[in-house]
């Protein structure tokens, strides 16, 4: 229910900030849609709120100084590392394993992908609009194929209570 709630909100900001031309209402919807992003760092996901949130700054926040960008984005990378090194010694290095870590990062890098009108300055939103053409159709099954082989390798040996 909470990845639902922010995958709509992150629409509708989307949605919103193509279609608002004022700067103080951007700012709004921009807080809005931040406040009802929060559910999904609520219980087990509130570990990983710092690296989510100083990733998308070293992503999104264009004006700042590449440097300061790279350190952001370097030190979002120290919570997930640790996780993924404390899966392999609660369940031992195998395939298992490393598919879970892959989801682990899949799902928090599209989370931090998602963050972008969010984190965008108001005259920054580089958001054109995609053309889906056959090229653009064959890598978005590409990519759901990926994740969902992903997602049924590994999530077998996963039981339900």
């Amino acid at each position: 229910m909470a990845f639902t709630i922010f995958t709509t909100t992150q629409a509708f900001v989307y949605v919103l900030r193509r279609r608002v031309k004022s700067k103080r209402l951007t700012t709004v919807v921009r807080i809005g849609g931040a406040i009802f992003s929060l559910s999904i760092f609520f219980g087990a996901g509130a570990l990983m709120f710092p690296t989510v949130f100083l990733a998308s700054i070293g992503l999104w926040q264009k004006g700042l100084d590449r440097r300061i960008r790279f350190f952001l984005l370097a030190v979002s990378l120290l919570i997930p590392t640790r996780q993924i090194m404390d899966f392999g010694a609660d369940f031992g290095w195998n395939l298992a394993t490393l598919g879970k870590s892959l989801l682990f990062i899949l799902i928090y890098s599209i989370v931090t992908l998602l963050l972008k009108p969010i984190v965008t300055p108001y005259l920054d939103l580089e958001m054109e609009m995609v053309s889906w053409n056959f090229k653009s159709t064959l890598y978005f099954l590409l990519f759901a194929a990926f994740a969902a082989a992903i997602f049924l390798l590994f999530t077998m040996g996963i039981s339900g209570g």
